[in-house]
């Protein structure tokens, strides 16, 4: 669990420099640690930053993809934070990169 933080908080570090690329496979290494860890929680957590440094690379179909992972995970942990702010930047996500009248719906 300790690994998987020092992962996302040097994903951070590197996305505060905008180091987009060296974010991304950091975060990317602390989901596979969190996936392999098996503790939802932490994969939640990781999955959202991933998503927020996607947003940022202007990935956006796959920023998408990353929070509704982080949404299932979070669910699966019984994190009601991790999943309410999940959902929160996923409604924001879709609402300003997606906005498709069919979306609306």
């Amino acid at each position: 669990v300790a690994l998987c933080g020092r992962e996302t908080a040097q994903a951070d570090r590197y996305e505060t420099y905008r180091a987009l690329d060296a974010a991304l496979d950091r975060i990317n290494q602390a989901v596979g640690d969190a996936q392999a860890l098996g503790y939802d929680p932490v994969l939640a957590e990781a999955l959202r930053a991933r998503a927020r440094i996607q947003q940022r690379q202007t990935k956006t179909a796959l920023a998408a993809g990353s929070l509704l992972d982080a949404i299932d995970a979070a669910a699966r942990g019984r994190d009601d934070r991790v999943a309410a702010l999940a959902w929160i930047d996923l409604v924001y996500h879709t609402g300003a990169h997606q906005p498709d009248a069919d979306r609306l719906d």
